[in-house]
């Protein structure tokens, strides 16, 4: 009897221990969707805000929705980058802003002197489960490499990356292909996605120097991209929820400046 009281009052220990953990894990994710929806109002972005409760539905609910209806409805990439400078004057790693044409994502990109500063650190400095959205620590902060690596958390209630999760549908990712990034210096550089895959953390998706042409266009086929161009590459990386030594990446390419808006529209109007 005294062993099994003994078991009861540690087992509830333990139970209050992990209850309190969520509902902090719960009030940091709370709190860090509150800073980035109000950051995101300063921008110059059609209204894709969403609170937990919304992002808790259905992570394709949204999917596949345009926010372009017409040409003049596209942000301006000068009005963000005159917004991202006065952003960065006040924090100073704000590296650019990564925004899904039809998904909810859309983040200020973080850029450390590790891959630690910001993996549980918001970009005012806050600390947060979610943390912010990071480039690689050893890429260049313009995002001119052939090859940039952009982290963010998986998330449960969807934010940051946790819509990444969906790309493994070929469906989801036929309709969800395109994002953009802005820089500062008022570039808007467009991207598609060609593939969705589940790698260990030593794979070739990270590699950020190439020998020769010749490497990095071998890299490009292994990731998915068919094309005989060289168009730089970015992947999106986020955990796979399934075992702590892999990870879930996007990976895309920088379209060509041939890319017309005309073309983007017809796109998201089939």
């Amino acid at each position: 009897m005294k062993k099994d009281k003994i078991l009861g009052m540690i087992f509830a220990v333990v139970a209050a221990i992990a209850i309190g953990n969520i509902f902090s894990i719960e009030k940091s994710c709370r709190a860090a969707t509150g800073e980035y929806n109000r950051l995101y109002d300063t921008m110059p972005f059609s209204d894709k805000r969403f609170d937990v409760n919304t992002m808790r539905r259905s992570l394709g609910e949204h999917a596949g929705k345009s926010r372009t209806p017409a040409a003049g409805a596209r942000p301006d990439p000068e009005e963000i980058a005159s917004r991202l400078r006065q952003i960065s004057d006040i924090y100073a790693d704000v590296v650019g802003w990564i925004d899904f044409d039809t998904l909810p994502i859309s983040y200020p990109l973080m850029q450390g002197e590790t891959n630690q500063d910001y993996l549980r650190t918001t970009y005012s400095g806050t600390k947060a489960t979610a943390g912010s959205v990071f480039v690689e620590s050893m890429n260049s902060a313009d995002l001119e490499d052939r090859h940039t690596i952009i982290y963010g958390h998986n998330m449960k209630d969807g934010s940051m990356f946790g819509r990444l999760k969906k790309y493994v549908s070929p469906d989801f990712m036929e309709k969800n292909r395109y994002f953009t990034i802005y820089t500062p210096g008022g570039d808007a550089y467009l991207y598609e996605a060609v593939s969705c895959m589940v790698v260990p953390l030593d794979s070739y998706v990270y590699n950020l120097s190439f020998e020769d042409e010749e490497a990095y266009g071998n890299f490009l086929h292994m990731i998915g991209y068919d094309g005989d161009d060289m168009p730089q590459s970015v992947t999106l990386s986020t955990c796979a929820g399934i075992d702590k030594a892999y990870r879930l990446v996007v990976n895309a390419v920088r379209k060509q400046e041939g890319f017309s808006e005309e073309g983007l529209l017809t796109y998201f109007s089939k």
